[in-house]
């Protein structure tokens, strides 16, 4: 059986593939259901309050998510920091960070 890091790896591959914001955007369609694509911009959304050091009260207020998942979402994020950080970081300075990625 493939190990998770390889299973990460060959997603990853299959990812970096596509070669324009449509071609991932019909990449994520035909391989995540509605509510896998809801589950990980909620994720998403949890680790932005985190990275901007919120409680996570103050994380459930902002983003809507159940503290079960914020308190199972600032584990991963405690683990992975750097990596999201950084994506955070270069998505703050895009025009849809605030437009598009906030909305429910």
């Amino acid at each position: 059986m493939i190990q998770n890091f390889q299973k990460t790896q060959a997603l990853a591959k299959i990812f970096l593939l596509a070669k324009t914001e449509s071609e991932m955007t019909g990449l994520l369609h035909d391989l995540f259901t509605v509510a896998e694509i809801s589950h990980a911009l909620e994720r998403a959304r949890i680790f932005a309050c985190l990275n901007d050091g919120l409680s996570q009260r103050e994380t459930k207020r902002r983003s809507k998510a159940a503290i079960a998942t914020i308190t199972h979402g600032a584990k991963f994020f405690r683990d992975s920091a750097l990596i999201i950080s950084k994506i955070i970081a270069s998505a703050r300075h895009t025009d849809w960070w605030q437009t598009l990625f906030w909305r429910a």
